[in-house]
């Protein structure tokens, strides 16, 4: 099945190109974002990104259809009500895939925690995502293996 192009990896069976086919587009990212740093209206987003109304409003709209987000309406005295987008509990689970992806972007553009965006605790004290085992000693990259569990997944080197 096709999926990224020419792959032999399906969607039923990669959690990768699964997830890729749910948010992998770099608008979708940066509106997932800026809903973890509080935005939520639509002119907020459009503004931000500089982004046309009719490529926000589609990744907005694939965003609601893949419940990443949910519409919340409200209104504001005087005016009409109007709607702004939260992130669902599947949203929420993004959390580790961009302090991840903070944490990786800080490292390869040679950013110091806290020159642009950092992840802390509520102490605001800088902290980091790592890999560690069941005892939770933390593991070094040498120490970490990506494994298939099936053998008809491997991809092969022809």
């Amino acid at each position: 099945m096709e999926v990224l192009g020419k792959s032999e990896f399906n969607l039923e069976e990669c959690p990768i190109a699964f997830s890729v086919s749910e948010i992998g587009d770099k608008w979708s990212l940066l509106l997932i974002r800026d809903l973890f740093f509080g935005f939520s209206r639509f002119e907020q987003f459009q503004k931000r990104l500089s982004i046309s109304k009719s490529v926000l409003s589609t990744k907005l709209k694939n965003l609601l259809e893949k419940e990443i987000v949910k519409l919340h309406k409200y209104k504001e005295a005087g005016q009409r009500e109007r709607k702004e987008y939260r992130l669902t509990r599947k949203g929420y689970q993004l959390a580790y895939l961009m302090a991840s992806m903070i944490q990786w972007g800080n490292d390869q553009m040679g950013k110091t925690e806290g020159d642009f965006l950092q992840i802390s605790n509520l102490k605001g004290e800088p902290v980091k995502l790592v890999f560690s085992d069941a005892s939770g000693r933390e593991l070094r990259m040498d120490e970490i293996e990506v494994s298939f569990f099936r053998k008809d997944l491997i991809p092969s080197t022809k």
